[in-house]
């Protein structure tokens, strides 16, 4: 969770996510069984999506501040968190989606989605094979911290706070 006394915040999964204009968006985050047993609440961690106004950029180290457009605040051990914004606004930059569990060092398997009514900025999407073998799929750009070594599926990002 981003904090002052969390200094790991610039290691969790974060993502580019551009409009071609204002849109209604929603976002899902989901645990993934490698990380936990559905329907068994003392092996789930406690999670939450952020939707942030970073100018294209990740998230550092520390809080987030002011840069919070919604989020699925408060963290709660639940097998699946949302976000819903009936009208984000068209930001060239873009924002960006931070996924988290509450715990310094607490990791799990998740399942990130994002719908909306209005189509992505081809600038944030990158193709792959869905990992299924079963044809093509969309995924958004993951936004790797220039320390990181880059993925097949993302791109290095400045960081922001």
């Amino acid at each position: 969770m981003p904090s002052k006394e969390n200094t790991n915040t610039h290691r969790n999964p974060q993502y580019l996510l551009k409009l071609t204009k204002p849109g209604h968006i929603f976002i899902q985050l989901e645990q993934t069984k490698r990380g936990h047993e559905p329907g068994r609440p003392q092996s789930k961690k406690s999670i939450a999506v952020l939707l942030l106004d970073l100018n294209g950029k990740r998230l550092g180290t520390g809080l987030f501040g002011g840069d919070l457009v919604k989020g699925s605040l408060p963290y709660i051990n639940s097998d699946m968190v949302t976000v819903e914004i009936p009208r984000l606004e068209f930001k060239k930059e873009g924002y960006t989606i931070f996924c988290s569990t509450y715990r310094r060092g607490q990791e799990c398997g998740m399942t990130l989605q994002v719908y909306s009514d209005v189509p992505f900025a081809s600038d944030s999407l990158m193709s792959s094979d869905g990992g299924g073998g079963g044809g093509e799929a969309i995924q958004l750009v993951r936004m790797y911290a220039p320390e990181d070594v880059q993925k097949e599926h993302g791109k290095v990002f400045a960081v922001g706070k």
